[in-house]
């Protein structure tokens, strides 16, 4: 996924500069054919882009919901995945190196008309790429509809199977905690047997302490349930809310494009230059999907530095970014690691 983002966003940097010198209407070619061809070649195969982020989110899925192991992931559905992801569009690139489809678009080299726009005007005849358009649907745009379609599906999918999990372990927990409240107080709970109660009287004084204590227990006991289904929920809506911000970054880097796709099929040559809106945005917000990516990735980690720290939001992310092994966090995971096990058996004790 990264090797075919970075490839996707240097032939995207590139802009016009592969364009054939002397291409009307399009400023800075000083390419020629074959680095026309080079770039439309490049940009059909970074179609894997989006054919990964979505089965990377399906392996999510699959491991979450349907408890697929990593052995069945890894002897199934890897291989049909890299299969899927790789050989559609290297196979259409190669189709369309073959039917030399790879002509001078609008800004770009892509799988185009030549001369620009003779499918469209009868009195042009059509050198090369004569069902251009047709090969660009079929190459790129259902692709790119079927993922920007399939991705947020899928995200959704997932994050409403966490948090079902999730509710239904509250449910579960506090029926248990119920069932083990009412036990109690009927008397239910099993006892040791003792042979100094036969012989002696119960002790007034001793039982209330008993049942103060019993009280207290069951007061923080329930504290803690408390407490720990406050926390169970807060961190499945952070799995949902960090699945979310993958889809939106997805969707903002790939909307442009494929809303040029449909404009570009609809709009005279001699209007393509009202399109010019549309392909600055493509250029800008298509090659930072692995930025976007990137800065969500780290965006908790920025988070607890920030508390751990008391910086700005900015300072953390690049500390984030830099130091991914922060010492601090370490120590901190360390202490609280630490201070969990001590009041476990601090409860353990207790109970004792």
């Amino acid at each position: 996924l990264s090797c075919a983002d970075i490839l996707f966003s240097f032939t995207q940097v590139l802009s016009t500069m592969p364009v054939p010198k002397g291409t009307p209407g399009v400023y800075g070619a000083i390419g020629n054919k074959a680095t026309c061809t080079a770039q439309g070649f490049f940009i059909q195969i970074g179609l894997s882009v989006s054919l990964y982020s979505f089965c990377l989110t399906l392996y999510f899925l699959l491991r979450v919901r349907y408890k697929v192991t990593e052995d069945q992931m890894r002897k199934h559905f890897e291989p049909m995945m890299h299969l899927l992801c790789l050989g559609y569009p290297v196979t259409a690139a190669f189709v369309c190196l073959g039917l030399e489809l790879f002509n001078p678009m609008k800004n770009m080299c892509y799988i185009a008309d030549y001369p620009p726009g003779c499918t469209m005007n009868k009195d042009i005849e059509c050198i090369r790429g004569e069902h251009a358009a047709t090969y660009r649907w079929a190459f790129s745009g259902v692709p790119m509809f079927a993922t920007l379609f399939l991705v947020p599906f899928t995200i959704a999918v997932l994050s409403w199977t966490v948090w079902k999990q999730n509710t239904l372990m509250e449910t579960n927990y506090g029926r248990a905690s119920w069932s083990l409240k009412n036990s109690e107080q009927e008397g239910g709970r099993p006892k040791v047997l003792d042979t100094k109660s036969m012989i002696k009287l119960p002790n007034p004084q001793k039982k209330n302490g008993r049942m103060e204590r019993e009280g207290d227990m069951q007061q923080e006991s329930r504290k803690n349930s408390r407490q720990k289904r406050s926390v169970g929920r807060n961190q499945t809506m952070e799995v949902v809310h960090q699945a979310m911000r993958y889809v939106a970054s997805f969707l903002l880097a790939h909307v442009w494009p494929l809303a040029i796709y449909i404009a570009y099929a609809n709009t005279p040559i001699e209007d393509e230059a009202k399109l010019a809106p549309l392909m600055i945005l493509s250029f800008v917000f298509n090659p930072m999907m692995g930025l976007f990516n990137f800065l969500i990735y780290i965006r908790p980690r920025t988070l607890r530095l920030r508390r751990l720290k008391n910086c700005s939001y900015m300072r953390a992310m690049i500390l984030a970014a830099i130091h991914p092994n922060e010492p601090s966090l370490q120590l901190r995971r360390q202490s609280n690691h630490t201070h969990r096990y001590s009041r476990q058996v601090t409860e353990s004790r207790r109970k004792i």
